[in-house]
């Protein structure tokens, strides 16, 4: 380090302290009232202050330059070209992305669907005895229809039917076996009866499975109305889904 001419080292030693921060407060105070009177104290701080910088500069620029080489030998020891499993990896990578956006845009449910799926049972059914009355028929369908074969159960209750057109449980389980088999039309026509029965015990299932028939053809208001009047224990959470859309 060149020191100016016209700088002594103990100046300089000094002055430096006073540029670093280094001095004590008495000294500090001491050192500024100095410069206040002594114009060419200020010349020689403003001295010392430049080469200073100029210092700073130089060794930022060393240690810059000793940052880049370090990278370009780390560069040259990594170019080679990537194994056979980092490309498969790449290419199943891109493929599993590829795969998740066709999902999302072609395969993804509807909302509609989503609500369907979420808060939809089917109905367990009612107990069977299997007696030897006339209720018999009634219970065989019964049994029918708890096992997954709706097509019999519906089979079996729409022969009944002829003799007890407005009856409310057939009814009612004529809906369930119709919306399980997907036949939306039918469930909504024997529910509907089933709801306008005032004295039916199945009133209020009726109206849940309405509504839920409702959001399957997206008529989101008519399932809301349906709702109110049903005191299923999910209608709360399946009004505010609705009502959140």
């Amino acid at each position: 380090m060149n020191i100016p001419e016209s700088i002594s080292q103990e100046e300089f030693e000094k002055i430096e302290r006073y540029l670093l921060n280094s001095m004590g407060k008495a000294e500090q105070i001491a050192f500024e009232r100095e410069l206040e009177k002594d114009k060419d104290l200020t010349k020689k701080v403003g001295a010392v202050k430049t080469m200073l910088h100029g210092i700073e500069e130089i060794a930022f620029r060393e240690e810059l330059n000793d940052l880049h080489q370090e990278w370009v030998r780390k560069q040259g020891r990594q170019k080679k070209p990537p194994g056979i499993w980092l490309r498969y990896g790449i290419a199943a990578s891109v493929l599993l992305i590829g795969g998740f956006f066709c999902w999302w845009l072609w395969v993804r449910p509807d909302f509609n669907e989503q609500v369907f799926e979420a808060f939809y049972e089917a109905d367990p059914g009612l107990i069977t005895a299997m007696g030897s009355t006339a209720a018999y028929d009634f219970d065989r369908a019964m049994v029918d229809y708890k096992t997954g074969n709706y097509e019999a159960a519906i089979r079996r209750w729409e022969s009944l039917q002829d003799d007890k057109p407005g009856n409310d449980t057939l009814n009612y389980f004529l809906g369930a076996a119709y919306l399980e088999t997907k036949n939306l039309s039918f469930s909504r026509h024997h529910l509907q009866e089933v709801a306008e029965s005032d004295g039916s015990g199945f009133r209020s299932e009726a109206y849940w499975y309405l509504a839920l028939l409702d959001v399957l053809e997206r008529d989101y208001e008519n399932a809301l109305i349906h709702l109110e009047k049903s005191s299923h224990p999910g209608k709360d959470k399946l009004k505010k889904t609705l009502q959140e859309r």
